[in-house]
């Protein structure tokens, strides 16, 4: 009977150390698999952005007199949040400005319409001497950002890609940008921000930079 007694003794002692040394290991199998699996930063990680505001574009261009004008900026933007002060994604901003010039024989000058009639008249008249037109410049490519303080206040960004210029002879060189801006949230899906910063683009003999401010909106999924 002792004999017997011992025995249960024995197998109930185990069975209490095997479910405590179990269920531990389930615990720390649980903990593993938990810190090992890569968790989005915030429950809507993704945002796409719109943008405009006012630039001042100073051109360099051998048909066009250097000299710069105020004009409109237009900014669209979509990226992913990759850690709480970093985020990642693809711009597109585009400027546009009108040049014109009082001749043929004279350089375009930027913000400058002339007072002849219909020199910008479309169709144009084939062989006719164009005399003002819609400059656009724009610059697609990656856009980083980041914001030291967390997600949102204070942020410092740049982009870097291709340029296109358009309205004399189409031209694609090589764009970039810097910004400076701050962000604030007033609810968790959607975000409203200030920046401001220097663009330019680079196309060989022809060189544009400009320094911009703008209003962003910029809702997350």
């Amino acid at each position: 009977m002792k004999i017997a007694g011992s025995i249960a003794a024995l197998l109930v002692a185990s069975s209490f150390l095997l479910g405590s040394s179990s269920a531990g290991a389930q615990t720390k199998s649980t903990g593993l698999l938990d810190s090992g699996v890569p968790k989005p930063v915030s429950a809507f990680p993704w945002f796409a952005g719109v943008g405009a505001g006012v630039a001042y574009p100073t051109l360099s261009h051998p048909k066009v007199g250097e000299g710069g004008t105020a004009a409109p900026t237009f900014r669209v933007h979509g990226g992913y949040t990759l850690a709480e002060k970093f985020t990642v994604g693809l711009e597109f901003t585009a400027v546009e400005t009108n040049v014109g010039r009082n001749s043929p024989n004279s350089l375009f000058k930027v913000g400058y319409t002339p007072q002849a009639a219909c020199t910008s008249c479309k169709p144009r008249v084939p062989g006719a001497d164009l005399l003002s037109t819609s400059l656009v410049m724009s610059t697609v490519g990656p856009r980083f950002e980041f914001a030291p303080f967390g997600r949102d206040g204070l942020f410092l960004g740049a982009t870097a890609g291709l340029a296109f210029m358009v309205g004399l002879d189409p031209l694609s060189g090589f764009g970039f940008g810097g910004r400076l801006g701050y962000r604030v949230r007033p609810s968790n899906i959607m975000t409203l921000s200030l920046e401001g910063g220097m663009e330019g683009q680079m196309y060989g003999d022809t060189t544009m930079y400009m320094p911009y401010a703008s209003a962003t909106i910029r809702p997350y999924f």
